[in-house]
């Protein structure tokens, strides 16, 4: 799983490469044109390049450029080196001398190569011997050596087959650049390399060495090379649209840590151009993570997509083809090479994932094979695995959705015409279905059409925003007309709302490097308005008060009139105004009526005086009196008199009527009168215990009470217990409320303070007093008796009951709970038959 975290670790910060396809293979079908055509060569052997003109003797220390009015001739291994940068021009020739051995052209690191040709002017590098005497071999290559990552030792290595030096050597040690930038290919041919500088140490047709992922390499050709066509050793450069044309050795070659993506590329073999299997056997892909096969990092782990590989059988698996050959892909060595919706066909054997790293990582996720066709191969060839091992590749190969086909036929067009080939899927090919870019190891990666709301709906004249769309991280927005083809705009449009219709807008993705996505579809619907509306009365619209008309709309799909908001087509209109409707269609379009006036001819609305309270206590009224008026109808009652007198319940309003003209009817606001039970104040004999009393409330109809002591304090409770500060007799207030209504009674009430101590009670104490917690009450009793203790507040109120129960003769100790008391002046109550006695308690917090 850590190794998985690693291929993911910069996923979020990376730029989406590959573009979803509906097809699988390097092309789409007709009537889209192949990439290929105009600047690939398939004839090179008997291609006309001219003669030389300009030899290239000495290595290139200063920016420089070669231009399309000369064939330049490279004699020997000629370095780009000291951070110059050579640029050449579209259409330029450029030779390999075959009599100067290894001929090459090694762009060092910090150098770069521009080499921009155009689909009609491409840039081709090729053998210097003359049409028809070409070979393999005949000179070196194109190599490229930059400072991004690679697994090696120290994460240095050199060029294999040369003498290392500071210009062979690629990867940026301890320090890797792998935004590294080594220039430009586009639209590059190499013809005829590969020169054997050691046994089994060729230089490829592009040899990529820790090349950074600024560098960019799209439509390049090898062909007839020597050794691999394309191979990358560490780095993490990106590539589209290669082809690797009759080349010796392996197509796409994968070592020492490379993590690049590569869409779009074609292999087409020749059946009798292949390695000496003595030496190496001939793949369409090989990949190791090292020649060892280790564990070292960074990991192999390059991701292709779109891939057609047409093998040496070319449709004949009876054919004689060389014995170098074996298999579409050879995934080996720990590798984590991963490849999605491409055609291998006509291989001898079709995927290999070779020893138990490497089946490793396919279990983990890491190395992955989906969504592939293995077509034409030997029978039972499908997939190999090695002796010993309990890999099952068949599971494998079956639930990462590839295709395994007996037969090529029906797959592409023409793949065979070395000459003039179609390789576009043929009309029912089973490359136009089970393509996917969804896989969670892959989709990070896949430049998708961009999200975007849908759909839009404006009606004519409204004002339209700007479209939308959401691009991820690393794209830009590209903006169409058309679905596909068209001029973009890097603009977003804003929709013309001045003509109904629907119109559709496309917008897609571009990438850094200036690749387009998919295009998402955005239509706007522009709808018509309808109709203005008009409004048909019933009747005459202008009437006398109680009467009305009937306001009709046309027909619409939604009404809204105003005043009022109602929302059918007809209202009922009984008030004077001026009324418009506003209809809606279906599509929420609107249009306004002109105004239709209404005039009501009212009658005063009567008021109504109120003399005195409308919240009434039983045996209480209140007048109620109309503004003048003809008659008058009172509810509830029905009174006809201009004021009535209420001493009941009730809502009440009047209607009057008035002989005018219209002989208008008016009607009052509403008066709501309450009326509530008449409380009566009454006491019982209070208890008097020394000075504390304890009332007695006999009221009727009360709902709250308010008991004032005479001695500034007072209470709220129904039938409250005081303990007076001093002897003497007070005026006692109870208040009896009921709504609005009240009672009260005043009684005189004696206290009596410091009332002698009870016969059976021989001595009370309290320690410690004050207190902040508890509390000891020790008392003596001198004989046995029922006691009751309890704890009063300042008020008279019982806070705790202490102790209720039988004590012999003797000291007796109680303990009293001052901890939720707040602070305040306490009285411990001791009561049995004889009476009570009290005891101050200070509670201090």
């Amino acid at each position: 799983m850590s190794a998985l975290f690693a291929a993911f670790s910069g996923i979020a910060l990376s730029q989406s490469f590959f573009v979803p396809t509906s097809y699988r293979g390097a092309f789409a079908p007709a009537p889209t044109a192949m990439w290929t055509d105009n600047w690939t060569n398939w004839d090179p052997q008997n291609t006309n390049y001219g003669t030389s003109n300009v030899n290239v003797t000495a290595n290139i220390t200063n920016n420089t450029t070669w231009t399309a009015n000369n064939v330049y001739l490279l004699q020997g291994q000629i370095y780009v080196k000291n951070g110059a940068t050579l640029t050449i021009e579209p259409g330029t020739v450029i030779m390999g001398d075959k009599a100067t051995p290894g001929s090459g052209l090694f762009i060092t690191q910090g150098s770069m190569l521009v080499a921009n040709g155009t689909a009609n002017s491409p840039i081709v590098f090729t053998s210097n011997q003359p049409a028809g005497s070409r070979a393999a071999g005949d000179w070196g290559g194109i190599i490229l050596l930059g400072r991004a990552a690679n697994n090696q030792p120290s994460g240095i290595a050199n060029i294999e087959g040369i003498a290392p030096s500071a210009d062979t050597q690629f990867g940026g040690g301890a320090n890797p650049d792998d935004n590294d930038n080594s220039g430009s290919l586009s639209y590059v041919r190499i013809e005829f390399p590969g020169y054997v500088y050691q046994t089994d140490k060729e230089i490829n047709g592009l040899t990529l060495g820790s090349v950074g992922s600024a560098t960019t390499l799209n439509h390049i050709q090898v062909s007839f090379s020597n050794d691999d066509a394309f191979e990358w050793f560490g780095g993490k450069v990106n590539a589209r649209y290669l082809v690797s044309y009759r080349n010796l050795d392996d197509d796409f070659d994968t070592d020492f840590g490379f993590r690049g993506r590569i869409q779009f590329g074609l292999i087409v073999r020749d059946p009798n151009i292949a390695d000496n299997p003595s030496i190496s056997t001939s793949e369409g892909f090989e990949s190791d993570n090292d020649a060892t096969g280790s564990t070292a990092t960074p990991q192999t782990a390059p991701i292709f997509s779109n891939i057609t590989a047409i093998g040496p059988y070319r449709g004949n698996t009876g054919a004689t083809i060389a014995s170098g050959y074996r298999r579409g892909a050879r995934l080996r060595r720990n590798t984590a090479t991963s490849i999605y919706n491409s055609i291998f066909m006509d291989f001898q054997r079709g995927i290999h994932i070779d020893a138990a790293l490497a089946e490793a990582n396919a279990t983990n996720g890491l190395l992955n094979y989906e969504n592939n066709i293995v077509a034409g191969v030997a029978t039972g060839k499908t997939c190999e695995r090695n002796s010993g091992s309990t890999f099952n590749i068949w599971n494998f190969f079956g639930a990462s959705m590839n295709d395994s086909l007996a037969t090529t036929a029906g797959i592409l067009v023409t793949p065979y015409d070395y000459l003039a080939p179609d390789y576009r899927p043929a009309g029912a090919s089973p490359a136009l279905s089970n393509v996917s870019f969804s896989d969670s190891y892959f989709a990070p990666y896949v430049l998708t059409a961009p999200a975007a709301t849908a759909t839009y709906a404006y009606c004519v004249g409204n004002t339209a925003t700007q479209l939308t769309a959401t691009a991820t991280a690393g794209n830009s927005l590209m903006w169409y007309t058309v679905a596909s083809g068209g001029s973009g705009s890097t603009t977003a449009p804003t929709p013309s709302t001045v003509t109904a219709g629907t119109f559709n807008y496309y917008v897609a993705q571009v990438n850094g490097d200036g690749f387009e996505g998919p295009r998402t579809q955005i239509t706007v619907t522009i709808n018509a308005l309808p109709s203005a509306p008009s409004i048909t009365p019933n009747g005459p619209t202008s009437f006398c008060t109680g009467g009305s008309v009937d306001l009709t709309s046309s027909s619409a799909a939604a009404y809204d009139w105003t005043p009022g908001g109602a929302t059918t087509q007809t209202i009922s209109v009984s008030t004077s105004g001026s009324y418009t409707v506003t209809i809606a269609d279906a599509n929420g379009c609107e249009a306004t009526s002109s105004a239709i006036t209404v005039d009501v001819s009212n009658a005063p609305v009567p008021t109504i005086q109120i003399s005195g309270n409308v919240d009434l206590c039983d045996g209480e009224s209140v007048t109620l009196t109309s503004s003048a008026a003809d008659t008058y109808v009172w509810t509830t009652g029905g009174a006809t008199t201009q004021s009535i007198t209420v001493s009941t319940a009730g809502t009440y309003y009047v209607t009057t009527t008035n002989a005018d003209a219209c002989d208008g009817v008016g009607q009052s606001a509403s008066v709501v009168v309450t009326v509530s039970p008449q409380p009566v104040a009454a006491v019982g004999m209070p208890n008097v215990n020394g000075n504390t009393v304890t009332f007695v409330n006999n009221s009727t109809n009360g709902t709250t009470y308010s008991w004032d002591f005479g001695d500034f304090n007072s209470s709220s409770a129904q039938n409250p217990v005081h303990v007076y500060p001093n002897s003497g007799p007070y005026t006692v207030t109870l208040t009896v409320t009921n709504g609005n209504c009240s009672d009260d009674t005043t009684f005189v009430v004696n206290a009596v303070l410091g009332v002698e101590e009870l016969q059976s009670i021989a001595g009370m104490s309290i320690y410690p007093n004050p207190t902040s917690s508890n509390a000891v009450l020790a008392i003596e009793l001198t004989n046995a008796s029922e006691v009751e203790v309890v704890l009063l507040n300042a008020n008279g109120q019982i806070v705790q009951s202490v102790a209720n129960q039988y004590f012999e003769a003797g000291k007796q100790e109680l303990t009293i709970d001052c901890t939720e008391l707040s602070s305040g002046l306490y009285y411990a109550a001791v009561r049995n038959e004889n009476g009570t006695q009290l005891m101050k308690l200070s509670v201090v917090k």
